[in-house]
């Protein structure tokens, strides 16, 4: 069985190509600068987003990733 890693896509990198990613980037950009101001971006996140929501599960309103080292006794 594959692990998690192996079976979502890093998305939009391995997926889009091209315009699409151009797109994909800008649409991204867009939703950060006004969901900073305080609005929501109802149609692109249906459109655009609600695809990528999808892809890791459909519930997901919080992802953290962290690169610290493990301490020795981790490891």
């Amino acid at each position: 069985m594959k692990g998690f890693v192996d079976m979502v896509p890093i998305y939009p990198d391995d997926v889009l190509i091209g315009p699409q990613k151009a797109l994909f980037q800008f649409l991204y950009q867009y939703k950060v600068k006004w969901y900073q101001r305080g609005y929501e971006t109802p149609l692109i996140d249906k459109l655009v987003f609600k695809k990528v929501a999808k892809l890791m599960g459909g519930r997901v309103r919080i992802m953290m990733s962290g690169g610290a080292p493990l301490s020795p006794d981790t490891s």
